[in-house]
C-alpha cells in the first residue's frame, strides 16, 4: 500500500484514536504511524495506550524493523515480554539497544535481561560491561538467582567487588559473593567469620551440601542455633 493511504489512515485514525477503545483502532494507527514515520507517536501509543493487543504489536514492531526500537522496548516492558525483547534485539546486533533499556528506560529489568544474554550466548565480558554500567536499582537477589541458576556466578565477582569498595552493606550483595568464595575456595572460612553483612542462613543453607562445616560456621556466626544442631547432627551421624 501506498505512503499516502497510509498517510490518510494516521489523520483518520488519529481523529478517534484517543477515544476508541477498539484494540483494532490504535493496532492500525500504530500500524500507519510506522509507515509515515510518526515514531513518537508510535511511542506515544505505546506507552499510552491500554487497549491494544500486546502480542500482535510486538510481532509487529520486530517485523517492522525500525530504526529506532523504543515502540518495541516500551510494549517488551509494559507486557512483561523482556525475554523475547532481549533475544531479538541480541540476534539482530542491537547491543546497545539492550543497553539504552537498562541504563535510561528500566533499571529494575536488569536481572531478567542478563538472563536472557546468558541464554543466547552473549560474551561474559559484554555482560560484565552491561552490569558495571547501570547506576539505577534493581533487586540484587533477582540478579543473583538469574545468574545462580545457570551455573554462571563468578562473572558477577567485578561487579561485587566494586559495590563492596563503594560501601554497600546489601545482604543479597555479600551473600552472593559468599557462595562465590566457597565455590572457588577462595578463603571462604575468613570471609565466613569476618563479615558482618551477610545473610547466615541464606549462605548457611548454600554450604550445607557444599561443605557442612562451612555451614556450621556461618549458622555460628549468625547464632542461628536451629540451623547450627541440624547440620552438625547430621555431620555426627556421616562420621558414624
Amino acid at each position: 500500500m501506498s505512503f499516502f493511504y497510509y498517510l490518510g489512515l494516521f489523520y483518520f485514525l488519529g481523529s478517534i484514536v484517543n477515544f476508541s477503545q477498539e484494540p483494532d483502532v490504535h493496532f492500525k494507527y500504530i500500524q500507519a504511524a510506522c509507515k509515515t514515520g510518526q515514531i513518537k507517536e508510535v511511542e506515544r501509543i505505546c506507552r499510552e495506550s491500554n487497549c491494544y493487543d500486546p502480542e500482535r504489536v510486538k510481532n509487529f514492531l520486530k517485523e517492522a524493523k525500525l530504526t529506532d526500537q523504543l515502540p518495541l522496548i516500551i510494549v517488551c516492558d509494559r507486557f512483561n515480554f523482556v525475554h523475547d525483547l532481549v533475544l531479538y534485539l541480541y540476534r539482530n546486533n542491537l547491543m546497545k539497544n539492550i543497553e539504552i533499556y537498562v541504563q535510561r528506560v528500566n533499571s529494575g529489568r536488569l536481572p531478567v535481561v542478563v538472563g536472557g544474554l546468558l541464554d543466547v550466548d552473549c560474551s561474559e565480558d559484554s555482560i560484565k560491561q552491561l552490569i558495571l554500567s547501570v547506576r539505577g536499582n534493581f533487586n540484587v537477589d533477582e540478579l543473583v538467582e538469574e545468574v545462580e541458576k545457570r551455573n554462571r556466578m563468578k562473572l558477577l565477582l567485578p561487579w561485587l567487588e566494586t559495590r563492596v569498595h563503594d560501601g554497600t552493606n546489601d545482604p543479597g550483595v555479600h551473600n552472593a559473593l559468599a557462595k562465590i568464595y566457597i565455590d572457588s575456595n577462595s578463603n571462604p572460612e575468613k570471609f565466613l567469620r569476618e563479615n558482618p553483612h551477610y545473610d547466615s542462613r541464606v549462605v548457611g543453607k548454600y554450604c550445607e551440601k557444599r561443605d557442612p562445616h562451612l555451614a556450621c560456621v556461618a549458622y555460628e556466626r549468625g547464632a542461628c542455633d536451629m540451623e547450627l544442631v541440624n547440620v552438625s547432627q547430621r555431620i555426627s551421624w556421616n562420621d558414624d
